[in-house]
C-alpha cells in the first residue's frame, strides 16, 4: 500500500550520488563543429544547420569551404592589384600637378589678354553673323 498523498510531501528524496552520464559529442554535418548529442538519432548541432542543410544538401559544406577559399585568394589579388595602381599613380602625380600648374597659368594670361575685350562681347564676328541672320 502507498502512502496518503498529504504524507508524502514530508518524506524526504532519495540522495542520489551517481555522476549523470556523460553525453556522446558528435560532428555536425553542416558546419564540423561538435555538440552534445541530447537524443540519439541527432545530426546537427542546431536547427539553423538543419535548414540550411535541407536547402544546400550535403556538399554545401566542403563548397563552402571552397568559396572561403577562392574569396580570401581573389580579395589577394585586388590587393596586390589595388597597391600597384596607388604607386603608379603616386609616380605620375607630380607630372599631373605640373601639367594643371601651366593650365593655370595659360588660363591666367588669356584672363589677361580678354579683359579689355570682356565687355564687348557681343562684337565678337560670330555674334554679329548670328545677329544678322535673326534680323
Amino acid at each position: 500500500m502507498s502512502t496518503p498523498r498529504r504524507f508524502r510531501a514530508n518524506v524526504p528524496a532519495p540522495v542520489q550520488d551517481e555522476a549523470k552520464p556523460k553525453l556522446k559529442r558528435r560532428k555536425c554535418l553542416n558546419c564540423d563543429k561538435k555538440f552534445e548529442v541530447t537524443k540519439p538519432n541527432r545530426k546537427f548541432c542546431t536547427t539553423e544547420c538543419k535548414n540550411e542543410f535541407g536547402r544546400h544538401g550535403s556538399a554545401f559544406g566542403p563548397l563552402k569551404t571552397h568559396i572561403e577559399t577562392m574569396m580570401t585568394r581573389h580579395t589577394k589579388q585586388v590587393r596586390i592589384e589595388l597597391a600597384d595602381l596607388v604607386k603608379k599613380l603616386d609616380a605620375a602625380m607630380p607630372l599631373i600637378q605640373a601639367r594643371f600648374e601651366a593650365i593655370e597659368k595659360f588660363l591666367e594670361e588669356c584672363e589677361v589678354e580678354t579683359e579689355p575685350a570682356a565687355a564687348s562681347a557681343y562684337s565678337t564676328p560670330t555674334a554679329r553673323k548670328f545677329r544678322r541672320a535673326r534680323a
